[in-house]
């Protein structure tokens, strides 16, 4: 027996991966491979990551705090009990029709990515419209003064 043919000092260890990184698929002879060493360990590193998906069960939970988000804040606002709750509830359904823009996003392949650029398009539609609509209470007030 040469020294090639057990992984010695003329070609590659078997089992791991070559220059080019692929492994030449041969185990570790008697050893049964090394401590720690998993199979196809090394085919498992070389492939490119997986897309950054939310995943199904983070979907599924996005789409249900939006929903119940809404559902809480209907309830607040249509309680006869409690002023503030009615306040609170006001402002969280701006909030949850708002969120409510996600539910079409709240998809397995869909990344946390995408889901920040469209909470940012949407918060930058909220800026637009609340501005525009200040400005014209603003105007409206200032022009009612001129026609008294």
């Amino acid at each position: 027996m040469n020294a090639g043919e057990k992984g010695g000092t003329n070609g590659p260890s078997p089992g791991r991966p070559t220059s080019d990184g692929v492994s030449d698929g041969v185990s570790d002879g008697e050893s049964g491979g090394a401590p720690g060493h998993l199979p196809g360990a090394s085919i498992a590193a070389n492939l490119p990551p997986a897309a950054a998906g939310m995943g199904p069960t983070a979907a599924r939970w996005l789409e249900r705090v939006i929903i119940a988000t809404c559902v809480i804040a209907i309830l607040m606002i249509f309680q006869p009990f409690s002023m503030a709750l009615f306040s609170w509830g006001c402002a969280l359904v701006v909030f949850g029709a708002l969120a409510f823009n996600l539910v079409p996003f709240c998809r397995a392949d869909v990344s946390w990515a995408q889901v920040r650029k469209v909470v940012l398009i949407v918060l930058i539609v909220l800026g637009v419209s609340a501005a525009l609509g200040i400005s014209t209470a603003w105007l409206y007030v200032r022009n009612l003064g001129a026609l008294g």
